[in-house]
């Protein structure tokens, strides 16, 4: 960990002395994802609810997503496009040098733009603890909050993992990954309720997006659920993470180096 955190301040350092591009790459990745939630607020401001959540409980989940994604985007940027070292063959390099593999490939980039996500995710969020707040959700709901989105960022994190495995087999990963993570971000948009049950089903286990959001927030916001909701998205994340990480390392074990 002291590796990669010198490394991390390394990296961060060669981003931070072109100022004006990241000032200008924070504030247009802010105003791209906020034209996803803006988007969501539309449809809600003409049919008022989805499934029974209103404006102020769906800019909770886009926020949590938004957060998550950004906070994702900013410590593990290579993951999200790692099939470009499978085809040019630039995970060799990696390999070869007397450094964990993992913490080598996070440490290469650090996407501080991203940043812009995460702060356009935390005032879409603020928007709906104010709001939901003032319609009877509990005191402690703003404190309970500030986890999700670290927690759906870990369950990103081991989606990417899982993706970038299967890589060392089939090498182009682009459009699984869309697949894997991007879709189901997607959907975790909105409440669980309008899926069918077997979609609803996968995204709250296999590609446990759901129950970063939807699950802890449906029983806090009195929809339905148990207390043990509240324990969903921590589970989906320290689970998650775990299988991440061991079909990862499994996978380098099995890795064959690129074609020709």
């Amino acid at each position: 960990m002291r590796l990669y955190w010198r490394l991390a301040k390394a990296g961060i350092r060669a981003k931070l002395q072109y100022r004006w591009d990241f000032a200008f790459t924070t504030l247009l990745y802010a105003g791209l994802t906020l034209t996803d939630f803006l988007t969501v607020a539309a449809i809600l401001l003409r049919f008022h609810s989805v499934a029974g959540w209103n404006l102020y409980e769906v800019a909770l989940l886009a926020g949590i997503v938004s957060c998550s994604t950004g906070l994702f985007r900013v410590f593990a940027a290579e993951l999200d496009g790692f099939e470009r070292y499978l085809v040019t063959g630039e995970f060799d390099q990696l390999l070869i040098r007397p450094w964990p593999v993992l913490a080598n490939l996070l440490a290469r980039n650090f996407e501080l733009g991203r940043l812009g996500g995460v702060l356009q995710g935390a005032l879409v969020m603020a928007l709906g603890l104010r709001g939901a707040l003032a319609q009877g959700a509990p005191a402690w709901l703003p404190a309970y909050a500030l986890l999700l989105p670290l927690a759906g960022a870990v369950v990103q994190v081991a989606i990417a993992l899982a993706t970038a495995t299967a890589g060392f087999w089939i090498i182009r990963i682009e459009d699984l990954a869309i697949f894997s993570r991007n879709a189901p971000l997607t959907a975790a948009n909105y409440p669980g309720e309008i899926y069918p049950r077997w979609l609803r089903y996968l995204l709250t286990s296999f590609l446990p997006v759901l129950a970063v959001g939807y699950l802890p927030l449906r029983f806090a916001l009195g929809k339905g659920g148990s207390a043990l909701s509240l324990a969903a998205p921590l589970l989906a994340a320290g689970l998650s993470l775990a299988l991440g990480l061991w079909l990862w390392g499994w996978g380098v074990r099995h890795y064959q180096s690129t074609g020709s």
